[in-house]
């Protein structure tokens, strides 16, 4: 049994309702580039990339298209192997960026197809045993107004969540986002995990001085407050607050990782499927994680990342996204605060193939 071939197609999933970004820009689809490898016996894995502008989907289309050669003709069985090689040989061109994105699209689907394969679900393959893992919302758009905040909470408390993080770095003052923040702790009460995500929008005189105001509403973390680039301040900012910083969305190796926590800018480590390359690329950064006592979450991608959090119990909770399950007939079922796994061979979601043709774009 061989990898026969990899093929991809382009769909653009439009949001019930626009997003607004905390530096203004406005999302109104979410783009995928999904990847179908298929082998010699007709098996089937499916695996995709997701972006937030459908401008860049040709691109990662073009990626992938070069980065596979290296997985076809493959046992379906190498697929660590494979992943290793496709680092490799791309390095010249990262690591991270637009290939790392491409290695994990394919990636993904590997994974599945070795599900289908053998028949088994994801988790089951890689050793896990929970059927449940944590989660938490995030939802509360800089463009809904504080006084509506209240509402959008209470009713996520009746569909079985636990835990909610809110967007702020959008409004004109300060005292504003406090209102946010007050609004949504009133709304879920004090037993209720709250995180607080401003996406990158304050300095870190800004993040010191909000740190100090948002202590009373006893956040579970603050996150990714200031620019990634200023190290310096968030060294200074993780070292001057009590609330716990989260980071570590926009990495895509272990050593940034590793160069995150000799700095001791962030006391949670954000992972994200996609730039650390995939299912294979997960282990490898949540392994360096691990073997160093670093708590850390999952960013996006809650739908593949529920498998890989079932085989650790150091993995603190997933992110529950539901604009990003639109490629699948069923949503997670999430009861108190936890996701159940889904029992289907690899991923275990079913593509929902008629809405992938009314949204593909090519």
């Amino acid at each position: 049994m061989q990898v026969e071939s990899i093929s991809t197609r382009l769909v653009s999933l439009p949001m019930s309702q626009p997003y607004t970004s905390s530096v203004g820009w406005t999302i109104g689809a979410v783009g995928h580039v999904m990847v179908e490898a298929r082998t010699s016996e007709g098996h089937i894995g499916i695996g995709y990339a997701r972006s937030l502008h459908n401008g860049k989907l040709p691109a990662i289309r073009a990626a992938i298209e070069d980065v596979k050669r290296l997985a076809i003709g493959e046992d379906p069985f190498a697929v660590i192997r494979i992943w290793r090689e496709m680092m490799a040989n791309n390095y010249w061109f990262g690591p991270g960026g637009l290939i790392n994105f491409a290695i994990s699209a394919i990636d993904i689907a590997l994974w599945d197809l070795l599900g289908q394969v053998t028949g088994k679900p994801l988790y089951v393959l890689l050793g896990g045993g929970r059927q449940r893992v944590p989660c938490y919302y995030t939802g509360f758009r800089r463009s809904t107004p504080a006084d509506h905040l209240g509402m959008e909470a209470a009713m996520l408390r009746t569909q079985g969540l636990t835990a909610f993080k809110i967007k702020v770095g959008g409004e004109d003052s300060l005292d504003k986002e406090i209102e946010r923040v007050r609004a949504v702790r009133e709304a879920i009460g004090d037993d209720m995990a709250l995180m607080v995500d401003p996406n990158r929008a304050w300095s870190a005189d800004v993040t010191i001085e909000m740190g100090a105001r948002m202590e009373p509403y006893n956040l579970r973390w603050l996150e990714d407050p200031i620019p990634y680039e200023d190290m310096e301040g968030r060294t200074r900012v993780a070292a001057c607050l009590e609330v716990p910083i989260a980071s570590g969305e926009d990495m895509y190796t272990g050593s940034q990782f590793r160069d995150l926590a000799e700095h001791k800018a962030a006391d949670i480590f954000n992972v994200d499927l996609q730039r650390v390359g995939g299912i294979s690329g997960w282990l490898d950064v949540t392994s360096f994680l691990e073997g160093r006592n670093l708590p850390y979450a999952g960013h996006w991608f809650s739908e593949i990342q529920c498998h890989l959090f079932a085989t650790t119990e150091k993995g603190l909770t997933l992110e529950y996204m539901p604009w990003h399950f639109g490629l699948h007939k069923k949503k997670p079922r999430i009861v108190n605060g936890l996701m159940e796994l889904p029992q289907g061979p690899g991923i275990g979601w079913e593509i929902d193939e008629e809405l992938v043709k009314r949204y593909e774009i090519g």
